[in-house]
């Protein structure tokens, strides 16, 4: 179910101006180039009540706590939606690893590989020591040796001959 999103007044047949205003409104309601919609003034047993600043503060009070609501609904939906957004990302980022994790790839022992997706090992070069088609086990030199997923080890560059130089 959609929601529309509808502005209402408070009192939505009541206009208060200011008193030094009172004669600008009257020749308006007699105008008939009145920008403004057709209205009338509120007349109270023959005079034009005047009401102050302090009795409609409520209602400006009234008018400020419905619109904080209305914000805070606002960004509990936007959160909402935020939140849809990433587990949609994350069903499609799991559903790509999911994919590259079937790719199966065969190295030669002892084949040089670089690996890709992984800054940690950026750079680095490593010879396989094993490799079952889903991963390979990488020597690095030193101690450093790692089981890393077959989809992300790429031959190695220069072993293979492609230096770029001509």
């Amino acid at each position: 179910m959609r929601k529309a999103e509808v502005s209402r007044p408070i009192l939505p047949t009541f206009v208060f101006a200011r008193a030094a205003h009172v004669d600008e409104l009257r020749a308006l309601t007699g105008s008939l180039t009145n920008p403004h919609p057709r209205f009338s003034i509120f007349h109270d047993r023959g005079i034009i009540p005047l009401v102050g600043e302090a009795s409609i503060a409520a209602l400006r009070e009234a008018e400020a706590v419905a619109l904080a609501e209305i914000q805070e609904e606002r960004d509990a939906e936007t959160r909402a939606a935020k939140r849809q957004e990433r587990a949609a990302l994350l069903r499609t980022a799991q559903a790509q690893r999911k994919a590259l994790r079937a790719v199966r790839r065969d190295f030669e022992q002892g084949a040089s590989v670089t690996v890709t997706g992984m800054p940690a090992l950026a750079g680095l070069s490593g010879r396989i020591v094993q490799s079952d088609g889903g991963s390979a086990v990488v020597f690095f030199g030193g101690s450093l040796t790692m089981r890393i997923e077959a989809w992300q080890l790429a031959a190695d560059a220069v072993e293979g001959g492609a230096t770029g130089a001509a």
